[in-house]
C-alpha cells in the first residue's frame, strides 16, 4: 500500500497536463493547416470564376470553407479551431462585401462556424482529456503492481533468510542443549565439557575454557586450535583479566579498547562468573568463527554460555564441597541434640570443647555466602569435628571441636577467616566468626 501517493499524484499531474490549456497560444500547426486550407479554397474559388470574380461559392448550399474550419476543431481542439473559424468568417464577409453580395445567407452562416468549431473542439478537448487521465490511470496502476511486485519478492528473499537463519539457530540450540546434556557431573565434567557447549553455542571454529587462578586465567580445555598457533596458555593479571573483571558482558575485537585487551588472542571473550556473588570464575573465549557466524546473536549466544557455565561450576563446587564433609553434616533440630550430646561427653570425659560458627547476613549475597562458607568449613577441618548447620532461616553454620583448648579453637577460627577470604572475599566479608567455649578439661 505505500506506493498509494505517489500514484495518486502521478494521476493528478496527467490529468492536469492533458486538461485543455485555453489560455496557452495553440501549436503552430493547427493554424498552417487551417490558413494552408483556407489559401487552397480561395484558389479554388479563383479557377471557378475564371479570374473574374469572387465568392464562387456563395451560390453553394453548404459553403467550402466548413471544411478546414471542423477539420482543424476536430484534429487539434476548441482554440484552434475557434481561431480558423474567426478567419475563415472573416474572409467569406470580405469575399461577400468584394462581390457586392453581402446577403443574410452571407453573413448568417460565417456567424455560425466559430460557434461549431468551439463545440466540436471543446468535445475533443474532453474526450482527450478523459483519455489522458485513463492512460495515467493505467501507468500509475502499472507502477503500483512493479511495485508490489517487487516489494513481494524483497518479502520472499527475507523470508528465505530468515528461514535459514531460524533453521540455523534451531540447529545450534539442539546441538547446546545436546552439549550441556553431557556435561558430566561434578567439576571434572564441567570442565571437560565446557569448550563443547561454547562451540555448541556460536558456531565457532576454535574457542577455549580457562579458569580463574590466583589472579590470573589458566586455560582448561581448547577445541579447533590450529598446530603451532600462537596463543597463551594462561594469563598471570595483564589487560585482558582486568577487563573480564571489570566487564559485565562479552569483550568484542571490533570495539577498540576490547581489542587492545585481546591483544590478538581472540575474536571474542566473556567471563564466566559464579551466580552468588558474580565473582570471576573464569573465561570462555572464541579464537576463530566464520564471517557468516558471527552476529549479534553469537555474542548473546556466547553470553549465556558463560553464565551457564558459572552456574553449573558453582553447583559443582558447592555439591562437592557439601559432600566433602560426608555424614559429619548435621542439620536442623539433629544439630542442636549433637551439641547437648557432645557437651554431656566432654563433662564427663573431662575433654575441651569449642564450638566455633558463622553468622550469614541476609541480603543478595547471602547463598553465595552460605555457599561459600560451608565449603570453607568441610574441607579445612579434621575428620574428629562435627560440621553442624542450622536451620536455613536461622544462616548459621557451626563446627564442634572435640579436645580443643581456647588457643586451638582460635587458631581454627583464623583459619577459617583465611579460607573465606581467600574463597570468596566479595560473598564472605561481612560473615561474622565466632568462638564459644563450652567446657574446659580443667575446670
Amino acid at each position: 500500500m505505500a506506493p498509494a501517493a505517489p500514484v495518486a499524484d502521478r494521476v493528478r499531474e496527467v490529468e492536469a497536463s492533458a486538461a485543455p490549456a485555453v489560455l496557452l497560444p495553440a501549436p503552430l500547426r493547427p493554424f498552417l493547416e487551417g490558413f494552408a486550407g483556407l489559401a487552397l479554397l480561395l484558389i479554388l474559388d479563383v479557377v471557378l470564376t475564371q479570374g473574374v470574380g469572387l465568392d464562387g461559392f456563395s451560390g453553394w448550399a453548404v459553403h467550402p470553407f466548413w471544411l478546414p474550419v471542423l477539420w482543424v476543431a476536430a484534429r487539434h481542439g476548441a482554440l484552434a479551431g475557434v481561431a480558423v473559424a474567426l478567419a475563415a468568417s472573416l474572409t467569406r464577409l470580405g469575399l461577400a462585401l468584394a462581390a457586392g453580395a453581402l446577403t443574410a445567407n452571407a453573413w448568417a452562416e460565417p456567424v455560425t462556424w466559430p460557434l461549431a468549431a468551439a463545440l466540436v473542439g471543446l468535445l475533443v478537448d474532453r474526450g482527450r482529456a478523459r483519455l489522458g487521465a485513463a492512460e495515467a490511470r493505467a501507468a500509475a496502476a502499472e507502477d503500483a503492481r512493479q511495485a508490489l511486485a517487487e516489494s513481494n519478492e524483497r518479502l520472499a528473499v527475507r523470508a528465505i533468510e530468515l528461514d535459514a537463519r531460524l533453521a540455523a539457530r534451531l540447529a545450534a540450540t539442539t546441538a547446546i542443549f545436546d552439549a550441556a546434556r553431557a556435561l558430566g557431573n561434578g567439576t571434572e565434567g564441567v570442565l571437560r565439557g565446557a569448550a563443547h557447549l561454547v562451540r555448541a553455542a556460536t558456531g565457532c571454529a576454535a574457542c577455549s575454557f580457562w579458569l580463574a587462578e590466583g589472579g590470573g586465567l589458566k586455560l582448561v580445555s581448547a577445541e579447533g586450535w590450529p598446530e603451532g598457533a600462537r596463543l597463551a596458555r594462561s594469563f598471570q593479571g595483564g589487560a585482558l583479566v582486568d577487563a573480564l573483571v571489570a566487564s559485565r558482558g562479552a569483550l568484542l575485537v571490533a570495539r577498540p579498547a576490547d581489542r587492545m585487551a585481546l591483544a590478538g588472542q581472540g575474536i571474542m571473550a566473556a567471563p564466566v562468573r559464579s551466580p552468588g556473588d558474580a565473582s570471576l570464575l573464569g573465561m570462555v573465549k572464541v579464537e576463530e568463527i566464520g564471517f557468516a557466524d558471527l552476529a549479534p546473536d553469537t555474542i548473546a549466544a556466547l553470553e549465556a554460555a558463560a553464565a551457564w557455565l558459572g552456574a553449573a561450576l558453582a553447583a559443582a563446587r558447592g555439591q562437592e564441597a557439601q559432600t566433602a564433609g560426608g555424614d559429619g553434616m548435621i542439620a536442623g533440630d539433629e544439630a542442636a541434640r549433637s551439641i547437648a550430646t557432645m557437651l554431656r561427653l566432654a563433662r564427663r570425659l573431662r575433654f575441651d570443647l569449642a564450638l566455633l560458627s558463622a553468622e550469614i547476613p541476609t541480603g543478595p549475597r547471602a547463598a553465595a555466602a552460605l555457599e561459600a562458607t560451608r565449603a570453607a568449613m568441610a574441607e579445612s577441618f579434621r575428620g574428629s569435628d562435627l560440621l553442624l548447620e542450622a536451620r536455613q532461616h536461622d544462616h548459621r553454620l557451626s563446627v564442634l571441636l572435640p579436645g580443643a583448648d581456647l588457643q586451638g579453637a582460635e587458631v581454627a577460627a583464623a583459619r577459617l577467616k583465611s579460607l573465606l577470604a581467600a574463597r570468596a572475599p566479595a560473598a564472605t566479608a561481612d560473615v561474622v566468626v565466632g568462638l564459644v567455649r563450652l567446657h574446659a578439661a580443667q575446670g
